[in-house]
């Protein structure tokens, strides 16, 4: 927990006083995202979140964009997933534009999306690791100081209420062996285990 501690304290001097606004990088944000969620709980309240929410409000009041509460939630939460969903070297610039059009031409009023970036949060922006994944899968080895993380991706589900995160690890079986594994752990957008392959 340390390693992050220290590594969050660093980083969030570099993002003191830099504002996010469209020509954010994705990348950046996700790197704000670990900085702000890894190894803390969940909690409905972020700055990164009302960071977001400030952009998206000046946003939709540049572009003269007329939408109920409802919808304008939901924006926000579709601008929150594509966050994760685009490639990290675009800026929010381009999740901005696809809710847009998703507002434009009524697919947001079929898609109730949801903010996937407190789970999501918890990747190492650096290392690729999880947070709550690795962590979940040492606790259940045999030997969890045998564990070595080897790789780890996701894949959103349901709109963004879930993410499937895979993780790749080497760790000693009960012969004392190295053996090469991977754990898929379905999560909730707020970290509840729903299943485990």
């Amino acid at each position: 927990m340390f390693k992050y501690l220290f590594s969050s304290i660093a980083c969030a001097m570099i993002f003191i006083g830099c504002g996010i606004d469209k020509n954010t990088s994705l990348s950046d944000l996700r790197q704000q995202a670990f900085e702000e969620f890894v190894a803390f709980q969940y909690k409905e309240k972020s700055d990164f979140k009302d960071d977001i929410k400030k952009v998206v409000s000046e946003y939709i009041k540049d572009n003269g964009i007329k939408a109920d509460l409802f919808e304008l939630n939901n924006f926000t939460n579709c601008v929150m997933y594509n966050i994760w969903e685009k490639n990290p070297k675009q800026t929010l610039e381009l999740p901005l534009k696809a809710c847009t059009n998703e507002l434009n031409n009524g697919e947001l009023k079929k898609i109730n999306y949801e903010d996937p970036s407190w789970i999501l949060g918890q990747f190492d922006t650096v290392s690729g690791e999880h947070y709550i994944a690795s962590k979940y899968i040492k606790n259940n080895l045999n030997d969890p100081k045998s564990y070595e993380f080897v790789d780890a991706n996701y894949k959103i589900l349901s709109n963004g209420s879930q993410v499937l995160i895979t993780t790749e690890y080497i760790a000693k079986n009960l012969l004392g062996g190295n053996v090469r594994n991977k754990t898929a752990i379905l999560f909730s957008n707020h970290g509840e285990i729903l299943a485990v392959y």
